[in-house]
């Protein structure tokens, strides 16, 4: 019997273990009066993040071409005759400047050098612009040396960064018939 009372003692004393380790656990998770001692020195800092964003220049065409039709000798035409313009837009990061120039001429008679640039019978114009300033005057297309400014300060800013840009052209009284082109560079600096 001894051997039982020692087992039934055993039992007992795992099942007393049992139910205050449940004790303790429910005690701890349902006690709010846990305290500890308060934290102190603590420090915060403040950092900063530097950068620099380069500016670019981006010159957009959206209209590259024109066409003045089919013209008599001596005749004059003017883009806004056609309602036909190159379409830059300033589709970069920062505002610049629109300027032309050629290195031939549309034409080959050799009338007042009509058949080189810059002569009068081939000349440019800003027509308009959604910002900066438009110069409107008709001017001979230059050289790159002499390159025309045609919209001063044209903005980055959408619905505000886009000019028009016309030609006007007389052909000479001597000018063979044909077809008739001439390319014309359009470039953009810093404004």
């Amino acid at each position: 019997m001894s051997k039982d009372i020692s087992n039934n003692v055993l039992a007992i004393l795992v099942g007393l273990g049992i139910v205050v380790s449940l004790v303790g656990i429910v005690s701890l998770t349902n006690s709010s009066s846990i305290t500890g001692a308060p934290v102190s020195n603590v420090s915060s800092g403040t950092g900063t993040t530097s950068l620099g964003v380069k500016g670019n220049l981006i010159l957009t065409l959206t209209d590259n071409a024109i066409n003045l039709g089919d013209l008599e000798i001596g005749e004059t035409k003017y883009s806004e005759e056609v309602n036909d313009f190159f379409t830059v837009q300033n589709d970069g990061s920062i505002d610049f400047n629109v300027y032309a120039y050629g290195a031939v001429s549309p034409f080959a008679s050799p009338t007042s050098g009509a058949d080189t640039v810059p002569n009068s019978y081939y000349q440019i114009h800003a027509n308009s612009t959604e910002s900066g300033t438009a110069n409107t005057t008709y001017k001979n297309v230059p050289l790159l040396a002499d390159k025309v400014l045609l919209v001063s300060n044209l903005n980055k800013q959408n619905s505000q960064d886009a000019a028009n840009i016309g030609v006007k052209v007389t052909v000479p009284l001597d000018e063979p018939e044909g077809s008739k082109s001439a390319a014309l560079t359009i470039y953009v600096e810093r404004s």
